[in-house]
């Protein structure tokens, strides 16, 4: 069974911007797999402010890199 979370589309946002959002580098992996799962919108169309969006469950979706400071 998959688990599939969602996200609110903010202004301007696209379906490669979102998976460039969540999936970074990882985003041409994964773009596929959201446009089959959000079949109502366009992958390079505008989205409208707050439509839900149906993201494909991965590890890399809401992981946060640790990050080295250098300076405070």
């Amino acid at each position: 069974m998959s688990i599939l979370r969602t996200t609110q589309a903010q202004q301007f946002d696209t379906l490669d911007r979102i998976a460039y959002r969540f999936f970074g580098s990882e985003s041409g992996r994964y773009l596929p797999e959201l446009v089959e799962l959000n079949p109502d919108h366009a992958p390079h169309a505008l989205l409208p402010m707050r439509a839900t969006v149906v993201l494909p469950f991965t590890a890399a979706v809401g992981s946060v890199q640790p990050q080295i400071k250098i300076w405070d």
